[in-house]
């Protein structure tokens, strides 16, 4: 049971670590053609992904930028 929730815990991370990429290209992208609206989803989809991670310092640190 215990190998089980590890499993998915390290699965979880992984997936965390894939959409954080996603996230920081789309915020690229968004960035390059002056979207604000993107810019601040992207941001904010960031710091969901810190959050999520457990990085609650990094994840206000985004949420900051996306309100600015």
């Amino acid at each position: 049971m215990a190998v089980d929730y590890l499993r998915l815990s390290q699965y979880d991370y992984r997936k965390l670590f894939n959409v954080h990429a996603i996230c920081q290209q789309a915020l690229q992208l968004s960035e390059r053609i002056k979207n604000n609206e993107q810019i601040a989803y992207s941001l904010n989809k960031i710091a969901d992904n810190y959050a999520g991670m457990g990085d609650l310092r990094k994840a206000l640190d985004y949420y900051f930028k996306a309100l600015k």
